[in-house]
């Protein structure tokens, strides 16, 4: 995943913007989507996951630029003809932490696809 988007920022996001997932599914979910086939209207999906937020709350609107940045870098890397597309998984945790987060990127990848198409 590109350096400046860690998988610990997007958690600590959603986090902040009250939200369920975690980073790898939220990644996964992502992916499914773009996977499908059905275009990539970023923009409608954000609303989707995030909603209506007060743009005059400033790391609210923090928050939803940098999941935004996410779905653009992973747009460009699925788009990306050296096939340089990473998961978004935690570093420097357990195998059993990262085992779960894999599980989650594919519940979300298979939620994005379902809904997708």
């Amino acid at each position: 995943m590109n350096e400046e988007i860690r998988y610990d920022d997007i958690n600590s996001a959603l986090q902040r913007l009250s939200l369920t997932m975690d980073a790898a599914e939220l990644h996964g979910t992502f992916c499914g989507r773009l996977s499908s086939g059905q275009g990539s209207e970023e923009s409608q999906w954000m609303r989707e996951l995030i909603g209506e937020r007060d743009e005059a709350n400033l790391q609210a609107r923090d928050d939803v630029m940098l999941i935004a940045k996410l779905l653009g870098a992973m747009v460009e890397q699925l788009n990306d003809a050296e096939l340089h597309f990473q998961l978004l998984l935690p570093e420097e945790v357990s195998l059993v932490e990262r085992t779960e987060a894999l599980a989650a990127w594919c519940e979300g990848f298979l939620y994005g696809y379902g809904i997708a198409v």
